[in-house]
């Protein structure tokens, strides 16, 4: 009775130290989670090695270290980190994805591939694992054929614009098209907003809607959705933009995609339709929040956007044909 007692007071201490070790761990994660949302990667760094040491090599600490040596640029060390990460998590997509953004960028091309086709077996409508698939499949050809490559660059990107526009057209009300036969549409670079480049955009003065050339092997549906927004901008046909025009912007967006998302997965769009899910409030309280943090001076509504516009409906059944795609795309 002496011994078993002794045992278990031993077992019990034992277990009440591993505890104490898994907390002090996670605190440090935590901590270095918040460094990593303030761009301070050499904290990070700092943090999740304090949590190594403390915890049986837990793996949000190898993630945490991936992601900040992949924002330092660090690409041996990321690549390192992810891939003991993934001998303990091996089907989050999100990582594997990443690891081949990583091999790609040092050049591996083909190490890149075969993790795209293994998020793709794991999740096949993750679409940001596709496009990174047929991207990097491209940058092959292009390595062994520059004009072939550049060839088949130009085909897809024209092909898949044609049917993201003839799906963004059908799924606009009637005739909603109508004075916009000068507006041009195309893949191309875009401005950048804090350190990152604009999915899609309108430029009043060239009367030019452009999706930014990371897109082109996107799905056509994803692309249609970007569209739809910028449609919402340039039916204005004015250069101002306001709350209330991005508010519309996105209410007809997102309930493209709720119809039209074809089972296909993309993290942004995905958010902005769970905002919309919850209500048009929701997801119009959101756009403000952003918008008004990006340029505190945003006007709430434009000269051709009041506030008691009618509504965008994205899903008409009667549909707006009157676009000649071919002279649109740029």
């Amino acid at each position: 009775m002496g011994i078993e007692s002794s045992n278990k007071t031993s077992f019990c201490g034992a277990s009440s130290q591993v505890n104490n070790i898994e907390i002090i761990a996670k605190k440090y994660i935590t901590q270095g989670n918040e460094c990593l949302k303030r761009n301070d990667f050499d904290s990070a760094i700092i943090k999740f090695n304090i949590a190594k040491k403390h915890a049986q090599n837990p793996p949000e600490a190898f993630l945490g270290l991936g992601r900040a040596y992949k924002y330092k640029k660090d690409l041996d060390n990321a690549e390192t980190n992810f891939k003991i990460y993934l001998e303990k998590q091996p089907d989050d997509v999100e990582i594997i994805v990443q690891l081949g953004e990583i091999l790609k960028e040092k050049g591996q091309y083909y190490e890149a591939c075969n993790q795209f086709e293994k998020a793709l077996k794991i999740n096949p409508n993750n679409d940001y694992a596709r496009r990174q698939l047929l991207s990097t499949s491209n940058d092959i050809l292009f390595i062994y054929s520059p004009q072939s490559g550049l060839y088949e660059n130009r085909r897809y990107s024209r092909e898949n614009m044609q049917q993201a526009l003839e799906l963004a057209v059908k799924a606009l009300p009637k005739n909603y098209t109508n004075d916009m036969q000068d507006v041009k549409v195309g893949f191309d670079y875009t401005s950048e907003l804090g350190g990152r480049s604009n999915i899609a955009q309108y430029e009043h003065k060239k009367r030019k809607i452009t999706v930014t050339s990371d897109y082109i092997y996107a799905s056509a549906n994803l692309v249609a959705s970007y569209l739809i927004h910028e449609f919402v901008h340039a039916k204005d046909n004015d250069p101002y933009t306001s709350i209330c025009e991005e508010q519309d912007a996105y209410r007809a967006q997102a309930e493209f995609w709720v119809y039209n998302s074809n089972n296909i997965e993309d993290p942004e769009m995905d958010y902005v339709v769970s905002l919309y899910k919850q209500s048009a409030k929701t997801l119009n309280d959101r756009v403000k929040e952003i918008y008004t943090l990006r340029d505190p001076s945003i006007n709430k509504t434009s000269p051709n956007h009041p506030k008691n516009r009618k509504t965008l409906n994205a899903n008409s059944l009667t549909s707006s044909q009157n676009l000649k795609y071919s002279s649109i795309i740029a």
